[in-house]
């Protein structure tokens, strides 16, 4: 009797023994399967009004010539220069944002930047390759601050090009194109 009882005691260890070990590797086992749905930070950012969602490539009509006596107002002429702003609006948009603002000024002789500022007092700087860099933070963005980055240039009086200055005075038409890439990304801080 005691032989069968130490019998039942070891069957019933092991079977015990066996459940554990089973149940234990159970919860190793379990696979679920689940959809994520996190929300996307809203991204909406303007230049000039135009959204950069919906929009690769816009003008910049906005120059303002200096006044010079010597050239009809509104004009530009060898000698005079002016200023063009880009407005960076990132209204409805969830994250901070840097820039990136660089002209391509190789097609245009004598053409100068003289001076870029951020006319609301942000700081902008201008880089070694002629790129200039900004930042807008998400508490900026909460309280609706725009970035209003200013181009000063201006047109150099250079005599040895006075034939090629003078066919560009000679055509109504003509625009003085400035090829300007504008890059815009997420900062994380």
């Amino acid at each position: 009797m005691k032989n069968k009882l130490f019998y039942l005691l070891i069957i019933l260890t092991l079977g015990i023994f066996v459940y554990f070990i089973n149940s234990s590797y159970a919860l190793f086992e379990t696979n679920k399967s689940m959809v994520v749905k996190p929300d996307v930070a809203k991204w909406n950012i303007n230049i000039n009004n135009n959204n950069i969602n919906s929009s690769e490539d816009f003008i910049i009509d906005s120059f303002v010539p200096d006044v010079n006596t010597h050239v009809a107002q509104g004009k530009i002429a060898p000698g005079v220069g002016g200023y063009f702003d880009i407005e960076i609006d990132p209204q409805d948009t969830d994250v901070s944002i840097s820039y990136n603002l660089k002209l391509d000024l190789s097609s245009l002789n004598n053409i100068i930047i003289e001076q870029v500022e951020e006319i609301n007092g942000h700081e902008v700087i201008m880089s070694e390759d002629g790129t200039y860099n900004g930042k807008i933070l998400l508490n900026e963005i909460k309280q609706n601050i725009v970035h209003n980055i200013r181009f000063y240039i201006k047109w150099v009086n250079n005599e040895d090009n006075n034939d090629s200055d003078s066919i560009i005075g000679l055509d109504k038409d003509v625009n003085l194109l400035i090829p300007i890439t504008i890059e815009v990304k997420q900062f994380t801080q």
